[in-house]
């Protein structure tokens, strides 16, 4: 069972993608989640610059799409990209101590960060699984206040509660893990085809294992990357990976047919990632030919209404 909330909860999950702002309207009911409405920005909420001018063209387009907005919201959910965070990777267990926690956390602030403080960030720590040479490691995931402080600010006309603010990545996972659950106790890789980054992560019955963001130069340059990551996940993870799956708002065909041709042979199975798959719709016919279209987009604001799968702990 994945939820456990009154029916008909509404609500509005806002990815403030690096290319332009997804919106979705979801309906929770007990046996699982209906579409009302999706749409999306032309041009994107610039959240890390959070300058008047710079938010102004990108702001004014996403206040005249809430006008077609379903009635009785009743909560937000926010997904920001990886690139308005710090995922950082540092060796610890789930029982370590709040103290020393935030020691770690602070240190990784210090190091990315030597200007800011240890209070101007958020941060949640994620267990992550141990890899082939059984080393417990954790995963920190570290968000500017300045953009918790942008997003309620442009928020405030909904006068509603964010329910949580999460990255995509993790938002994919549980979007994979609902909509494909005859998989989710398997070893997947998910690569998050992005301008220019590839977002790179792995879990195995459910729980993260590996994580990664990586530059790059060329669309030609994609699939050898994603080879040269898939080659390290078996060496030095896992020794099986079942299912490799591909989403994002740069993927092409011509990226996935490419990574077919790379992958097929070492997984069961190479796919687009469909963030509609195993939900129902209640919207026009032109909302379910843009859903077809862009399903492999959407995994992190779909996954953002999905109870979470992976423990946190949240840091104060």
């Amino acid at each position: 069972m994945f939820f456990n909330s009154k029916n008909n909860m509404r609500t509005l999950s806002l990815f403030f993608s690096a290319d332009r702002t997804y919106l979705a309207v979801i309906e929770e009911f007990k046996k699982g989640l209906r579409l009302i409405h999706v749409n999306s920005t032309g041009q994107r909420i610039d959240l890390f610059n959070a300058k008047e001018e710079l938010l102004k063209v990108g702001i004014d387009e996403f206040n005249s799409l809430l006008k077609f907005l379903p009635e009785k919201i009743e909560q937000l959910v926010i997904t920001l990209p990886a690139e308005h965070v710090l995922v950082s990777k540092f060796p610890g267990n789930e029982n370590i101590s709040m103290s020393d926690l935030r020691k770690l956390v602070e240190l990784e602030i210090k190091q990315n960060f030597p200007q800011f403080n240890y209070q101007d960030f958020t941060s949640t720590v994620v267990p992550i699984l141990p890899g082939m040479d059984k080393k417990q490691m954790l995963m920190g995931i570290i968000i500017p206040k300045d953009i918790y402080a942008t997003c309620k600010k442009l928020l405030e006309p909904f006068e509603l509660p964010i329910k949580h603010v999460e990255i995509s990545q993790l938002n994919t996972h549980s979007a994979f893990i609902y909509n494909y659950p005859e998989h989710s106790d398997k070893a997947v890789a998910f690569f998050g085809i992005k301008k220019r980054f590839i977002d790179i992560s792995v879990i195995k019955d459910r729980k993260p294992l590996y994580y990664n963001l990586v530059s790059y130069k060329d669309h030609e340059s994609i699939c050898d990357i994603c080879h040269s990551e898939f080659t390290r996940i078996v060496s030095e993870y896992i020794e099986k990976i079942d299912y490799a799956y591909f989403f994002g708002y740069s993927l092409t065909k011509e990226i996935l047919d490419k990574a077919k041709q790379e992958l097929s042979s070492s997984v069961e199975h190479v796919g687009r990632l469909n963030a509609f798959r195993m939900m129902t719709a209640n919207i026009s016919e032109r909302e379910r030919y843009y859903c077809s279209r862009t399903a492999h987009i959407y995994p992190p604001c779909i996954g953002a209404c999905i109870p979470s799968f992976h423990k946190r702990i949240k840091l104060v």
